[in-house]
């Protein structure tokens, strides 16, 4: 699809199906930049949704409010309708959500070697390392019945990538453990991407394990947060602006938490859009329905504050920015502060639009069975 306005008549649900996961996973970039050093009057542009169609049904907006209400719309786009009642650049938070909630986490598990006599972990305190950072490394063995000995032959930290380099790593023992940090700084330089890090262990009659995993640094932040916070109701919404000190124009994208004032997440918000260098402040916006349906007031706290600036056709694709492990807390909101209405757009309209049209035709709105034959 595109946005001339025009669309056959004969667009099939396989191809509707596909704009609409493109829509949801991917913002367009906006056209122009935001001068960040003069935010205070105007405030970063978030990326735009996609060109939006021209109606093809005049009434599909009616259509829409209607069946908030109503079962007038066909199944297959009441579920639509009902799997977007908010924005993509803000929904509902759960403490299952460990990506979200843990975004630095590492994922390595014990694992067993060939003859099952022991299990071992090879990893590091977490996946992102920005500026000065030290990286913590350990292998930590788990024996099974009785004591085995281990004993470490190499291990080594290689930067990947046109400047490749390989040292060597000194693991030092305690006990089952062999840990030692890594300043990747002062051991690589610029080095701006991926780290393999090795490690090759002998156990039992001198059986050899090797193991591997990697972990990612950017030398220099292209922007800091500066620790300055500013909260208030926008359009019955929750906005939080979030200082940052913009090194490198360009577009950024960052991610923010928010929790009740038990500490319980319930929402996210993200921001996307071209900036200029300067101090100003990132706006997040929690959407109003998205509190009203968690049902907690405030105050609330913001918190997992992270970003990074796109690099495109390159790789790596992004610079991060430092960790960010401070929360902010907001001022104190009753529920009936914030909007209750459910997210619309002109493209949300143009999907219910297209369906109707397709369900007027004669044409099945459910997906194709795929099932094996």
């Amino acid at each position: 699809m595109s946005g001339s306005g025009k669309t056959s008549k004969g667009l099939t649900l396989g191809i509707v199906a596909i704009g609409l996961f493109l829509a949801v996973a991917l913002l367009m970039r906006p056209r122009g930049t935001t001068d960040i050093g003069d935010i205070s009057s105007s405030t970063p542009q978030v990326a735009s949704a996609p060109p939006a169609l021209e109606l093809t049904d005049p009434n599909a907006a009616a259509s829409i409010a209607a069946s908030e209400a109503g079962d007038d719309l066909p199944e297959a786009i009441r579920r639509y309708l009902a799997a977007n009642i908010y924005p993509p650049t803000s929904g509902r938070l759960d403490e299952g959500a460990v990506d979200l909630l843990q975004p630095n986490r590492r994922y390595e598990k014990p694992k067993p070697v060939d003859d099952d006599s022991l299990t071992y972990i090879f990893t590091a305190d977490r996946y992102f390392y920005t500026g000065e950072d030290i990286a913590a490394i350990w292998l930590e063995i788990f024996p099974g019945d009785g004591s085995i000995d281990v004993s470490i032959r190499r291990a080594t930290a290689t930067a990947e990538g046109a400047d490749a380099e390989t040292v060597n790593l000194k693991l030092n023992a305690q006990g089952n453990r062999w840990s030692t940090e890594l300043p990747i700084a002062e051991t690589f330089g610029n080095h701006h991407g991926t780290i393999l890090l090795s490690v090759a262990f002998t156990y039992g009659r001198n059986r050899e394990q090797i193991d591997e995993i990697r972990i990612f640094q950017t030398p220099e932040p292209p922007a800091q947060l500066t620790g300055t916070f500013y909260d208030q109701i926008v359009d019955g919404s929750l906005r939080t602006d979030i200082g940052v000190n913009v090194a490198v124009p360009g577009f950024y994208r960052f991610d923010a938490n928010l929790y009740d004032a038990n500490g319980k997440p319930i929402a996210f918000a993200v921001f996307k859009g071209e900036l200029v260098a300067g101090h100003g402040n990132i706006p997040f916006d929690f959407f109003g329905k998205v509190l009203r349906d968690a049902g907690k007031p405030g105050p609330y706290s913001i918190g997992e504050i992270r970003g990074y600036r796109f690099l495109d056709a390159q790789h790596p694709d992004r610079e991060r920015l430092p960790d960010h492990s401070p929360r902010y807390r907001t001022q104190a909101y009753t529920l009936s502060q914030f909007s209750d209405t459910v997210y619309t757009s002109p493209h949300k309209e143009n999907m219910v639009s297209l369906m109707l049209e397709d369900e007027a035709a004669g044409r099945s709105l459910d997906l194709p069975d795929f099932a094996s034959p």
